[in-house]
């Protein structure tokens, strides 16, 4: 599966940067609510704190349940 982001920002009237951002941001958005990475790890992909990624966190109504992130699954996590 793969999207043209390209060919939807001009069928939508959206930047194509804006629509990867958004893209990028709900795919780290889901991966932390699988528990598949941690918001320091998220953050850090997104190029943000800790703090504004759990406010992102709020703003879509998903829980904060990782007090520090697990540091073991951090660590095999590419840079």
């Amino acid at each position: 599966m793969s999207i043209d982001f390209q060919k939807l920002a001009q069928e939508v009237h959206i930047p194509e940067t804006q629509l990867q951002e958004q893209a990028y941001l709900l795919l780290l958005l889901d991966l932390y609510a699988q528990g598949i990475v941690s918001s320091a790890a998220a953050a850090r992909f997104l190029g943000i704190s800790r703090g504004e990624f759990q406010t992102i966190l709020a703003h879509h109504h998903i829980s904060i349940d990782d007090p520090g992130g697990d540091p073991v699954q951090e660590a095999q996590l590419p840079l």
